[in-house]
């Protein structure tokens, strides 16, 4: 358009010719941009998925109600329930820094014309256990679309056996399968120093969760071992991820994000999902009570 501009010598031209001349420049521009807006964002079926964390991910059933939510109802409730990792300890900033709040940028910045609320009512030192007495008021009344659960590394901490910390994850479930049947959950585990020596099997109260998760059809994301594994020396680096035993610093909750944001941009960009059926199937219970 400036070469056109330039090569055509207004000067020279009456007044007339000169509106004439712009008026054509500004329909031109106005296509321009037009097609520019018309172009649609790249389809699921050219987005090429990433597997550099394969190892740590069950994807299991597909986020079929988050993925409508977002891209038909454009608008999406998402909600974190777990313990102190999930509350982003030991974050400079755990409002901008946290796994927590990096997924949920990663969701608002990838689907900018949703309306998506986020709350996170994740809790210190608390477990499965404890969840399952606040489960109604702090999730199912918030009716979240999207649910993130992080509690495995706290029910070590409160001593349950791998099959207590699979009755009382259960428990926490299937209420919100019963209640909110399109919901869907995504489970993580996180890591501490000890466990890390257990890999590459999963610590009891995590494998108890897995069980159950498995058997469910719920996503698990093991965060905790993406970030160690990556590790060249863990006595050495220990202390750059990590402020403690257990709680990550920005450069801890960036690894766990990474790992965390592969599965999320393989289950939202790189699949179709606005034919699938949002209702998530409920199993036979699989402890011996809830």
């Amino acid at each position: 358009i400036f070469i056109i501009i330039k090569k055509v010598n207004l000067k020279q031209k009456g007044r007339k010719q000169k509106m004439k001349f712009e008026k054509i420049i500004c329909v031109f521009m106005s296509v321009l941009m037009l097609a520019a807006i018309a172009v649609p964002a790249v389809s699921a079926e050219a987005a090429q998925k990433s597997h550099n964390y394969d190892n740590y991910i069950h994807y299991r059933a597909p986020l079929a109600g988050t993925y409508q939510k977002l891209t038909a109802d454009k608008k999406l409730k998402v909600v974190y329930f777990g313990g102190s990792v999930t509350a982003g300890y030991g974050s400079t900033n755990a409002g901008l820094y946290s796994w927590q709040a990096l997924s949920s940028k990663w969701l608002k910045d990838n689907f900018p014309s949703a309306d998506i609320s986020v709350v996170n009512t994740a809790i210190g030192e608390s477990g499965t256990y404890f969840g399952t007495y606040r489960l109604k008021q702090d999730v199912i009344d918030q009716k979240p679309d999207l649910l993130f659960i992080e509690y495995a590394i706290n029910d070590k901490y409160k001593h349950s056996t791998k099959e207590q910390a699979a009755l009382q994850y259960e428990t926490i479930v299937r209420e919100v399968r019963t209640a909110l049947p399109d919901c869907d959950i995504v489970t993580l585990f996180v890591i501490d120093k000890e466990t890390s020596d257990l890999l590459p099997d999963l610590y009891p109260t995590a494998a108890g969760h897995e069980m159950i998760a498995e058997a469910y059809n719920i996503p698990t994301v093991n965060v905790g071992a993406s970030l160690v594994n990556s590790m060249s020396d863990k006595g050495k680096e220990w202390s750059t991820y990590f402020i403690d035993v257990v709680h990550p610093t920005d450069a801890g909750y960036k690894k766990y994000y990474d790992c965390l944001e592969e599965f999320l941009y393989n289950s939202l960009i790189c699949e179709e999902l606005s034919s699938a059926d949002p209702v998530h199937a409920m199993p036979e219970i699989q402890s011996d009570r809830l």
